[in-house]
């Protein structure tokens, strides 16, 4: 600063420094992309299976990200899927190279691998015959059992013939049942026998169960009312098809036919009286339900109230449980096992609907996954709902991420209603606090004009009756006076 006299005037002049400052700001570089794949399910002996779930992660880098899949990259370099989350079922069992790429939008690469192993299912399948044996002059019975394995391989074999005896053979043949191993035969002994196989160089078993029955003479009356009962036969169609040497296997094999098929007795008879066997004759009967057996359903299972048990569980009437079979081409086990997953989703479920749900995503384990994802939800999402995603091309694990997200976010925002509550309530008590102070205040204000007044009233009060006992004064200072 500095001074100037100019015309008698001082002129102070000041310098004025102007400093111009700024910020830089220099991007930060983002993580580096990191890429992780692993297994989600992967089934291991005993429990073996061909497919396979995977999980792709990523994170860092610029996404969005870009995922490459190859399932056997051992043998090409075929980019195999681009989902995150995919499910991919091998051809065959061994040994696989899985690779995952994962590219971000700065086309930046990343690679990671791994290695699985995958083991075929041991299919299992056991036979009887007769399924019903009626006891000889001896007491005894004998029933042929044979059992049958896929794939190819080394087998150890163990059939439980449900009377205490056992057998390692894979075709044990023929098993005698004796009278004296059984306590009574009113409706005949029902035993429920099991065949197992396990493949020793995976590990992987099978397992397959028939029920077969073992009656005298005399119970087979009993059977008869039982058959006719359950199929609501007449004597007249009993005695005809008994006339031609029919069992009741046979009888009962031919009225489910014919419930199942809409077909006449008479033409599944007429196959059978003509030198067909129950295979061809099952086979040509139900081609256009998709069934290839019977479905688990023979005389055994009603004796054994396996059947009725079915209805009783599923709460299904026979009809009902015919249009099941008819519709979806399910087996009893099949449709058991659909009753169950119903129970367990909860009410509004049906078999029907698990059977639909079945069809559509091909396998239990898909099934199983979409009722419990609808379950972990709550209700907020439906099985329709996550049928839809899957639809849209979502995979499993990018709806459980969004399910996850969707969960969040309803606590964040229940959290944000808690607190608008809060602070409601903490002004609504604030609010009651000022109106209580307001009505003290005014209360104490018109105490105190009151008690002013009063006072007011007082003094004026004193003050008149002060001056009037100074102007008349004491009765004897006035007599006093005048004289």
């Amino acid at each position: 600063m500095f001074q100037k006299k100019l015309l008698g005037v001082s002129l102070v002049l000041t310098s004025l420094l102007f400093v111009f400052t700024g910020t830089a700001v220099l991007a930060q570089a983002p993580d580096p992309l990191s890429v992780t794949a692993s297994v989600v399910d992967l089934p291991v002996p005993p429990d073996c299976g061909l497919q396979v779930q995977f999980d792709g992660t990523a994170s860092g880098g610029t996404p969005p990200y870009m995922f490459e899949w190859n399932f056997n990259a051992n043998q090409d370099m075929v980019i195999d899927s681009t989902e995150e989350d995919p499910v991919h079922t091998y051809a065959a069992a061994g040994e696989y190279d899985v690779t995952l790429a994962v590219t971000d939008a700065a086309d930046m690469s990343v690679g990671v691998g791994l290695t699985v192993e995958v083991f075929e299912p041991v299919s299992a399948n056991a036979s009887a015959d007769p399924l019903r044996s009626v006891l000889d002059a001896n007491g005894e019975a004998a029933i042929n059992f044979t059992g049958d394995v896929s794939p190819e391989g080394n087998y150890t074999f163990a059939w439980d013939f449900g009377d205490g005896n056992t057998s390692d053979l894979e075709d044990p043949g023929d098993h005698t049942y004796m009278l004296e191993e059984f306590e009574e035969l009113e409706d005949g002994e029902v035993f429920n026998v099991t065949f197992t196989a396990t493949n020793t160089d995976t590990g992987c078993v099978g397992m397959d169960e028939v029920t077969v029955v073992v009656s005298s003479e005399e119970a087979e009356s009993a059977v008869g009312n039982m058959v006719a009962a359950f199929f609501e036969l007449t004597n007249d169609e009993i005695n005809e098809l008994r006339d031609m040497d029919w069992g009741w296997g046979g009888i009962a094999h031919a009225y489910w036919l014919a419930k199942l098929t809409g077909e006449d007795v008479e033409t599944i008879v007429d196959m059978r009286e003509g030198g067909m066997g129950w295979g061809p004759i099952v086979q040509a009967a139900l081609e256009d339900l998709g069934l290839k057996s019977l479905g688990g359903f023979n005389l055994g299972a009603i004796m054994s109230g396996h059947f009725e048990a079915l209805l009783e569980e599923c709460g299904l009437s026979q009809e009902e449980l015919v249009a099941l079979v008819q519709e979806f081409g399910a087996g009893l086990s099949t449709i058991r096992h659909a009753c169950r997953l119903a129970a367990q989703a909860g009410e509004g479920t049906t078999a029907a609907d698990v059977l639909a749900l079945r069809e559509e995503l091909g396998n239990w384990g898909k099934v199983r996954q979409a009722l419990n994802l609808a379950a972990q939800a709550g209700g907020e999402t439906s099985v329709e709902d996550i049928m839809a995603m899957l639809e849209e091309g979502m995979n499993w694990g990018q709806i459980r991420k969004q399910l996850a997200q969707g969960e969040e976010e309803a606590t964040e925002a229940d959290s944000e209603d808690v607190e608008e509550e809060e602070a409601s309530a903490t002004s609504e008590r604030g609010n009651r606090k000022k109106e209580r102070r307001g009505g003290d205040e005014l209360t104490s204000g018109s105490d105190d004009e009151e008690s002013t007044t009063t006072v007011e009233r007082g003094r004026g009060k004193s003050k008149k009756n002060l001056r009037g006992t100074r102007d008349r004064g004491p009765r004897s200072n006035r007599g006093r006076g005048r004289r």
